[in-house]
């Protein structure tokens, strides 16, 4: 395939990645990821166009090389300013123009940007860097969260092989300074770019797409197993992390201990006050049950007003003393409404794995024994099931 049949390909490549990219974020998806992907292709596209104009005749200075490499460089940084921004970072997209200008303005340096072998030994480094930022980026990100492995990898891939060609490429024109290079690419350094750039984009195109479809994916998959009032999971996701937390401390990797809240007289908060504060209340009682846990405890709404908290790796004594004070701090923070200071308690049930349990349930029942302990007891209550009966906690404990 020759160098202009090449260009061609690359520019109808880069214009399929920014139509692709902006109907996905068009359509449904309203990804602003999409929208910063889209415009790489774009750049890209524009800066193909302008390559190739220089096979029709002569191209003024300030589009080829200026304008083309400004664009190019810019394309590649749109790739890395989308990279954060679907990781939640700030995209920094004032970094990538004031770099792609930078450079475009480096081009009327005189000395500096006057030859294509020195274009070439400057912005080489810089796509190098590019390339090395995204891959730091996703590789972070892959150790953060493991479930995007699948969908980063190619992606990665992309970057990793465009950084290796332009390394290759950057030691040929290092080692050779009498290589002989047209703005029409004709030499087999420009064409191989030209096919290294196609390839890019078709992995990009897929990649980026990849990513957000993967994100959709455990976007919905959360939202089935979240409360949508608490933001806690449901009782969908219970069996899944019950059972593996279940057969870890039964290998006997850690202690499983479940502790059940419920809240008392929730009935009557409801009649009284009507279910818009019955909602308020089970966000009070969430938020400060969550304030007090650490970040890798499992916290689940059971039921109406009844909720599970996962332990694995606390002893009882620690999971008493938690408790106790978990439901002082309730008790002490009223929920405030249309004027009113309204008190609110929980009963709290405990059970701790014992070695004959067959099932994870069987924890679970024990723990809804010692929770209606409580409630019989009188409510806002500390009870510990200890395999043979419930057993109501004093305020420190004796065991």
């Amino acid at each position: 395939m020759d160098a202009y049949t090449l260009q061609v390909s690359t520019a109808m490549a880069s214009a399929i990645m920014f139509l692709t990219l902006l109907s996905l974020y068009l359509s449904s998806n309203r990804n602003r990821c999409l929208v910063d992907w889209s415009l790489s292709g774009l750049f890209f596209f524009i800066s193909n166009c302008i390559g190739l104009l220089s096979y029709y005749g002569p191209v003024p200075y300030i589009l080829g090389p200026a304008l083309a490499n400004m664009l190019y460089l810019l394309a590649h940084l749109a790739i890395w300013v989308g990279i954060r921004r679907h990781l939640g970072l700030l995209p920094r997209w004032d970094v990538a123009i004031l770099a792609s200008l930078a450079l475009f303005i480096c081009h009327y340096v005189p000395g500096l940007l006057d030859t294509i072998t020195n274009r070439l030994l400057i912005i080489y480094p810089l796509l190098m860097v590019i390339n090395l930022s995204v891959l730091w980026v996703l590789i972070r990100a892959v150790s953060k969260a493991p479930d995007y492995h699948i969908a980063y990898f190619p992606l990665m891939f992309a970057e990793v092989i465009f950084f290796t060609q332009q390394f290759v490429r950057f030691l040929v024109v290092v080692f050779d300074q009498q290589l002989p290079l047209t703005k029409a690419g004709d030499e087999f350094l420009q064409t191989s770019g030209s096919l290294a750039v196609l390839a890019f984009l078709s992995l990009v195109n897929m990649a980026c797409g990849l990513i957000v479809f993967r994100k959709q994916e455990i976007a919905l998959r959360k939202a089935s197993h979240t409360d949508q009032l608490t933001g806690w999971m449901n009782r969908g996701a219970l069996d899944t992390v019950a059972s593996e937390a279940f057969d870890a401390g039964k290998q006997g990797n850690s202690d499983f201990c479940i502790v059940m809240i419920d809240i008392d007289h929730f009935k009557k908060i409801n009649d009284d006050f009507g279910h818009q504060f019955g909602d308020m209340a089970l966000k009070h009682v969430t938020k400060l049950a969550q304030e007090s846990m650490r970040t890798s405890d499992h916290l689940f709404r059971y039921g109406g007003e009844e909720f599970l908290l996962l332990f694995s790796g606390e002893d009882v004594v620690n999971l008493h003393l938690l408790s106790q004070r978990l439901k002082q701090r309730i008790e002490n923070s009223p929920l405030e409404f249309k004027g009113h200071s309204i008190p609110l308690t929980v009963s709290i049930g405990i059970a701790k794995q014992e070695r004959d349990d067959p099932h994870w349930e069987e924890l679970l029942h024990r723990a809804d024994l010692a929770l209606y302990h409580s409630k019989r007891q009188g409510r806002n209550q500390v009870s510990f099931h200890d395999g043979d009966a419930p057993i109501l906690l004093e305020a420190r404990p004796s065991f």
